[in-house]
């Protein structure tokens, strides 16, 4: 196998397939996969195996033998080019999507809420993350604005440890800061009750396990597909308390071939799932390239679809007040079993416990 240089200013590994294009392993663009160093050479290339087929290569960085890579292929045509995402043995971190599939299924935000009156939390603290969940959890009908995405991201936890990493980067903080900054975060105020006494409450526990997962899932999730997956419990103005699952699919990036800088393309896509006391389960697809937006929404019942048609002139003209365009706005009806499939199946398809490799 003939190899070359990389031209990519990232730590990354290129082959040149040549004629001996079926002594490659298949490969497929964004996959994360895991190579070892069998031999490196004074040339600079080295012996690589991946997916149990050993190849040659060429790196713009020193690999020293014996050495594991996790890899994102980026590149499968002509030359193919995997961006080195970690070297050396790292531990290997697990998500487990059958948990936060539980936790919404079950709605775990609910059972918390119902049950911070249990003697395993302390009372002042119980009263403190119950009024911290409602503000999460009632938000977004209360006072909706376009900012509300970001408020509830926020204060639900998945941002903790940037906050934490942002917080110990300041100069003078002090613990009172700490504390304040706990009380306005769900993550925060839940660990920072279960260091306390609150070791034995089951639902506090498997709280913070759901939102460990999730932000595996996400970390992963974003440098393999560019995608973010988001539960949102929501307290309806009926008293119907549900969790809506929001998939954001972010602009892929594309290499500029002049200016050979990476940018990023217009268009994304969001997916929302959730289940309503009179519509039943409503699923939304909605794709955004520029100023133009295309929607289409899924429900189970001729009723639920006739009200949202009803609606559907009213949404539209409530878009374009806000200087957008409407390419096609659409609703049709579906089968349950489709309406609701959780969105985070378009993430990762497998079931049980995913492996995730942080780099």
């Amino acid at each position: 196998m003939q190899v070359t240089h990389s031209q990519h200013s990232e730590k990354s590994i290129s082959l040149d397939i040549g004629s001996n294009f079926k002594s490659l392993p298949r490969l497929t663009n964004n996959e994360i996969i895991e190579g070892r160093v069998i031999e490196a050479y004074p040339s600079g290339q080295f012996l690589i195996s991946i997916k149990g087929k050993n190849v040659m290569a060429m790196s713009n960085v020193p690999l020293k033998m014996g050495s594991v890579l996790t890899l994102k292929v980026e590149k499968i045509s002509s030359i193919p080019v995997l961006k080195i995402l970690g070297d050396g043995k790292r531990d290997i971190k697990a998500f487990n999507i059958p948990l936060i599939l539980s936790a919404i299924k079950e709605n775990l935000w609910e059972s918390l809420l119902n049950n911070l009156n249990s003697k395993a939390v302390p009372k002042g603290k119980a009263s403190l993350l119950k009024e911290l969940m409602n503000h999460v959890t009632m938000k977004i009908f209360s006072e909706p604005s376009r900012e509300i995405l970001r408020t509830l991201i926020d204060k639900s936890g998945f941002r903790w440890e940037w906050k934490l990493k942002n917080a110990a980067l300041q100069k003078n903080i002090s613990g009172v800061d700490i504390e304040k900054l706990m009380e306005t975060d769900l993550k925060g105020m839940a660990s920072k009750i279960f260091s306390l006494d609150g070791e034995k409450d089951i639902l506090l526990k498997k709280l913070l396990s759901t939102i460990s997962n999730i932000q595996l899932l996400n970390q992963q999730g974003f440098e393999r597909e560019r995608k973010i997956f988001l539960p949102i419990p929501i307290q309806l103005p009926d008293g119907l308390f549900t969790v809506g699952q929001l998939l954001i699919y972010m602009p892929k990036k594309r290499e500029d071939r002049h200016a050979k800088q990476k940018n990023h393309d217009k268009s994304f896509s969001i997916t929302f799932l959730l289940t309503m006391s009179k519509l039943g389960p409503l699923r939304a697809d909605l794709s955004i390239k520029g100023n133009e937006i295309y929607g289409n929404f899924m429900v189970t019942s001729e009723k639920s679809k006739q009200i949202i048609e009803n609606n559907l002139p009213d949404f539209v003209d409530s878009i374009k007040g806000k200087g957008f365009t409407v390419s096609a706005m659409e609703c049709h009806l579906r089968d349950v079993e489709e309406v609701k499939k959780s969105p985070i199946r378009e993430i990762f398809y497998e079931e049980g416990n995913t492996i995730s490799l942080i780099a």
